[in-house]
């Protein structure tokens, strides 16, 4: 993976649908994309599947749980870049 541009660092994959299952099909393929391309890719990927429902008409998320559920993931994702951070030595 040191020829990629992403080498070394962090990535994350995350897909909404309007279907209920949130895209684990593209999610877990995309996955393995990345994981050739760096090795600090976040094993745990986010899913947000009935979109329709959780935003409102200006496109802005609305649904309480949902933005729950992205802010705890992007919690774990950021503790992942601190890990990332510190296997590299970087500050």
């Amino acid at each position: 993976d040191d020829g990629s541009p992403i080498s070394g660092k962090p990535v994350a994959v995350a897909a909404v649908s309007p279907g209920g299952r949130a895209g684990p099909g593209a999610r877990e393929h995309l996955l393995h994309v990345v994981n050739f391309m760096t090795d600090a890719v976040f094993a745990e990927s986010l899913g947000i599947g009935g979109v329709m429902d959780k935003v409102d008409e200006g496109g802005e998320i609305s649904d309480a749980e949902t933005i729950n559920d992205i802010a705890a993931w992007l919690g774990r994702f950021s503790d992942h870049i601190d890990g990332v951070r510190h296997q590299s030595g970087a500050a």
